[in-house]
């Protein structure tokens, strides 16, 4: 399942978002018979494409006869939910104009089914939101990311009167949404654009490592000096392309220089005891030239906090670094096996070109050795010799 990224250029409406939805298959037939069930009459949606400072984009227009008619937030809920919508359609529908409704709402001092959409309540807005709530709905995208929104300035027409840009509306629709200032006297963000971008986006921030699969690029209705174009990438973030892990590990690490061998030996032994799956100390040279230890912690991830606050605790670091990493591991099993030295667990590794590897438990060797007086790498090599018999192989890593 792919994923997608809206890059605003110059900002968002709702004409722009469901022209770059269009874009990636230019299906207007689909929207239109969808559209259909909502049941509003006495409008036609147009769907072209323009070309503007050399570029070929998508445009989008409702084109309705109807006069300025302040529908409530109640009737356009109505509206949506007596459709044949699917499920999926009049929620995403419905939380966009809730989106809205609650921030004009604030705006004028009045509970939300009291709220009369202005401009928001023309068809052509409507058709805007349904239609963009159709189509990310066919598209199933996994994940929806987006860069920061743009925000115009100066001032604009309302039925209020001249009102400050960005509008009240889109300011208090994108609160906890990362914005940032353009020095364009004009509203580069609509109220619409703002509630649809509100409604869907997971993730606002630069363009993640992806291989990009398709490219819609849409204009708005103002022709401006600027390319007035919002562009949509259907993606698959490059990361799970390149590594497909069967697990994932965190690394923990920081460096010290002021801890003794005997500090360096328990913590070790600590970090062990509290789950570590491999614990080491990397000698490194730090600043003013004092010698120190890089220790590195590898652990579950779900056990990376507990272990960063016992590495804290137990070593004289002030902070420390980690991350979440991908690890790929061979199949594997233990076996013991029966030597004239005695029983012996010995670990098994499959590799994929069929190589197997054999790797006996130190500790057991350790003990037989210490028993019998049989150098280590004796016992070690009787351990390996016994598991190739029992396991009928001739040819083998030895680890």
């Amino acid at each position: 399942m792919s994923n997608l990224y809206l890059d605003l250029h110059s900002g968002a409406s709702g004409d722009m978002l469901v022209a770059c939805l269009l874009g990636f298959d230019d299906d207007i037939d689909y929207l239109n018979k969808r559209l259909e069930s909502i049941g509003v009459k006495n409008y036609r949606i147009k769907y072209f494409k323009e070309e503007r400072h050399g570029i070929i984009g998508n445009r989008f227009e409702v084109i309705t006869e109807e006069e300025p008619h302040h529908r409530t937030y109640r009737d356009v809920i109505s509206l949506i939910e007596n459709s044949s919508l699917s499920n999926e359609e009049k929620e995403l529908s419905k939380n966009i104009f809730r989106i809205i409704g609650e921030a004009e709402a604030k705006i004028h001092g009045v509970e939300l089914d009291e709220v009369h959409f202005h401009e928001i309540g023309l068809i052509d807005s409507i058709i805007d939101i349904i239609g963009f709530s159709i189509l990310i709905n066919k598209f199933r995208f996994k994940r929806v990311y987006c860069s920061p929104v743009p925000l115009g300035s100066g001032t604009g027409n309302s039925l209020h009167g001249r009102i400050p840009l960005p509008s009240p509306a889109t300011v208090e629709i994108l609160k906890g949404v990362p914005v940032y200032g353009m020095n364009i006297r004009n509203e580069l963000t609509t109220p619409t654009g703002a509630g649809i971008i509100k409604a869907i986006v997971d993730d606002f921030g630069p363009l993640p490592p992806s291989v990009i699969h398709r490219i819609s690029c849409s204009f708005g209705k103002r022709q401006t000096p600027e390319p007035n174009l919002l562009r949509g990438y259907i993606i698959e973030e490059y990361s799970s392309i390149s590594i497909q892990p069967e697990e994932t590990v965190a690394q923990i690490e920081c460096t010290i220089d002021d801890s003794t061998p005997e500090e360096m030996g328990y913590l070790q032994k600590k970090l062990f005891d509290e789950g570590a799956l491999d614990v080491y100390f990397v000698p490194v040279l730090m600043k003013k030239n004092r010698p120190g230890w890089n220790i590195v912690v590898i652990s579950n991830p779900e056990s990376w906090e507990k272990i960063a606050d016992l590495l804290l605790s137990e070593s004289t670091s002030f902070g420390i670094r980690f991350s979440i990493l991908p690890r790929k591991t061979i199949p594997r099993k233990t076996i013991k096996v029966n030597t004239e030295l005695g029983e012996i667990n010995v670990k098994i590794g499959f590799v994929p070109n069929k190589t197997v590897k054999i790797s006996p438990e130190y500790e057991d060797c350790k003990r037989i050795a210490g028993k019998t007086g049989l150098p280590l790498r004796e016992v070690m090599f009787v351990a390996r010799k016994a598991a190739e018999e029992k396991l009928n192989i001739k040819n083998h890593y030895r680890h």
